[in-house]
């Protein structure tokens, strides 16, 4: 598990990183800050900083049998998710009406096609988990399903190649941003996404079960 936090926690360092990088060189360039500058600073804050973070917690619960704990963790996940949902909403609302106000088309690009793929997966795995949550015996948060989990990894993965294919993208450089700043942006989307993909691939209460046997054998 402590593997696991490390990723995230660095994919989330990442992700604020990169946000803030974006958002000081708009601050210190003309034209300055302006609605289009919005897009990769919230865009970046819902896939590279928010889900990741939203990862440790989900992981966490794992690592502990207390349903109170368990709860909490679990309630983190979904704020950061929902959190997460608000940023991806107002970058899309920035990107829309820049390209509206330029005259420019929508999703004519690979990055905008696939980040509105990621956004709908994100949208998809939420209402899901929210399904499930309030079809529960007293709206209980404690669940585990890998229909969610699964719905979880595509979203990230798919979000990461939406930051990915952005970041990257020959007509998006900051003024002084070095090409390999934004391999190293693209780098921690890549780490959110993985963070993810190696919390699926644990199985529910493992490392719960294990830290429960180790106190066994101790008292033994």
């Amino acid at each position: 598990m402590s593997a696991i936090w490390g990723i995230s926690a660095l994919a989330s360092i990442g992700g604020a990183v990169a946000s803030l990088v974006v958002l000081t060189q708009a601050m210190t360039a003309q034209p300055g800050v302006h609605l289009f500058t919005w897009h990769p600073i919230l865009m970046m804050a819902a896939f590279t900083l928010l889900g990741p973070s939203a990862a440790i917690f989900v992981q966490a619960r794992k690592a502990t049998t207390n349903s109170s704990t368990r709860f909490g963790l679990i309630l983190a996940h979904a704020s950061l998710q929902w959190t997460a949902a608000a940023c991806a909403a107002g970058g899309f609302y920035a990107v829309y009406e820049h390209k509206d106000a330029k005259g420019y088309g929508h999703f004519t690009s690979l990055h905008s096609r696939v980040g509105l793929a990621a956004m709908g997966m994100y949208a998809g795995a939420m209402m899901y988990a929210a399904f499930r949550t309030t079809t529960n015996k007293n709206f209980s948060m404690l669940w585990s399903d890998v229909m969610h989990r699964i719905g979880g990894v595509f979203a990230v993965s798919v979000g990461a190649a939406a930051v990915c294919t952005g970041i990257l993208h020959e007509r998006w450089t900051p003024p002084n941003m070095a090409t390999q700043t934004q391999q190293l942006i693209a780098g921690a989307a890549v780490l959110g996404a993985l963070t993810v993909a190696v919390g699926f691939v644990m199985p529910p209460g493992a490392a719960a079960e294990d830290t429960h046997d180790k106190k066994a054998t101790k008292a033994d």
